[in-house]
Order: structure tokens, then C-alpha cells, then sequence
């Protein structure tokens, strides 16, 4: 299967020199994220999501340089 091209001017912005089938990969992911967020805070009793590690402590962190690594920190604690 083919990857259209991305016409939009703020989409290629966004994803800068990353090809497009590659930017995908990482919505899918961001979008996978806030489902199992949503899930688990709708009282989805098989999910257990650790404290800061939801969808909305990723977005309070997204201008933070160190995201990565706070949330592993957060995980494991």
C-alpha cells in the first residue's frame, strides 16, 4: 500500500524531515495512548496505568525536553 502524500502545508511542518509513513506510525501511537488513557479512567478494571503516566500528564509535559525520561521515572515508581 502506497502513503498519499501530505498536501497540507502545517501538516509538513509538523512533521518535518520525517517521511510520511513514518510520522504515522507515531500518531498511531499518540492515538493509541489517549485510548488506553480514556479507558482506564472510565474505570476499565483490566487496565492499570500507572500515576502521571496518563494521556493528559504527556500533553502537561510536551514542551519538556526530557519527557522520555520523566515518564520512564514515573512508571517505575
Amino acid at each position: 500500500m502506497r502513503s498519499k502524500k501530505i498536501k497540507s502545508p502545517f501538516a509538513n511542518a509538523l512533521r518535518g524531515s520525517m517521511d510520511a509513513s513514518q510520522y504515522k506510525d507515531y500518531v498511531l501511537i499518540i492515538l493509541f495512548v489517549k485510548f488506553l488513557s480514556d479507558k482506564a479512567k472510565d474505570g476499565d478494571e483490566i487496565l492499570t496505568i500507572p500515576d502521571d503516566c496518563y494521556f493528559d500528564d504527556f500533553i502537561s509535559l510536551k514542551q519538556d525536553k526530557d519527557i522520555g525520561e520523566k515518564s520512564i521515572r514515573n512508571s517505575n515508581k
